[in-house]
């Protein structure tokens, strides 16, 4: 499963490792990331297959599942096409394609969620408000990004996960339309893709880290507007 990050993948995935017929890995490239991204080496790259191969084997019989960000694919040692055919010529025979339509809610959520230091809401939790700023983004060790050069890097990024997919069984979710109000609806449709039966009696165990609307807690929420105004992100700052 591929994904942004702040897309509903933790919700769906807890509800996927659920399923007796599912092995759900989830984010199996995390530590080889942040140990490339942390070294800042203009060459600090890992193998995806390696790790793969590796832990698949944990699976069994049960269907193998895991999730990639596209964060993760900058640090590869290949392309996003040498990934996913790579992915193919290993037997992966299954894709899905996480989508949120709303890009500046996923900024937000980043966010707030390294602001608080925590990443998810369990369901015995109450979401934590705290005011966020959004004109740059915090990608960590003070490395700042301009918010729309971070909406226009994840657009492209999308767009060449669309493009390096296409030919491959593919399932596509949106995050807005399948996980934000039920997240039952996505898991239905993965077992579906899947060929197996539904799952009995599942359990959703996280809910929305902010459900907030932005203006409550982005505190330069009129400089965004102004800085979204007249390009294709500027509906977003309105949107739920």
């Amino acid at each position: 499963m591929f994904h942004l990050g702040r897309s509903g993948s933790t919700v769906l995935g807890d509800l996927l490792d659920q399923h007796p017929d599912i092995f759900w890995d989830s984010e199996i490239y995390l530590r080889e990331y942040h140990n490339c991204f942390y070294s800042r080496r203009k060459n600090a790259v890992f193998d995806p297959f390696t790790l793969f191969e590796s832990r698949r084997q944990r699976s069994g019989t049960a269907y193998y599942g895991f999730e990639s960000k596209t964060t993760d694919q900058r640090f590869m040692n290949c392309s996003v096409d040498d990934f996913i055919h790579g992915l193919a010529e290993r037997n992966v025979k299954k894709f899905i394609l996480l989508r949120r339509a709303n890009l500046l809610r996923i900024a937000a959520s980043f966010q707030l969620a390294y602001k608080k230091g925590s990443f998810h809401v369990w369901k015995h939790e109450l979401p934590e408000l705290r005011k966020i700023g959004l004109l740059e983004i915090d990608e960590g060790m003070g490395i700042k990004k301009p918010l729309l050069e971070q909406l226009r890097q994840w657009t492209a990024e999308l767009q060449r996960l669309e493009t390096a997919l296409q030919g491959h069984d593919l399932l596509e979710l949106n995050y807005e339309k399948d996980i934000q109000t039920n997240p039952l609806i996505a898991l239905r449709k993965v077992t579906d893709f899947l060929e197996l039966p539904p799952l009995a009696n599942p359990s959703i165990n996280l809910k929305r880290a902010t459900p907030f609307p932005l203006k409550d807690f982005v505190d330069d929420f009129e400089q965004v507007i102004a800085v979204l105004q007249g390009t294709p992100y500027e509906h977003l700052v309105h949107t739920l």
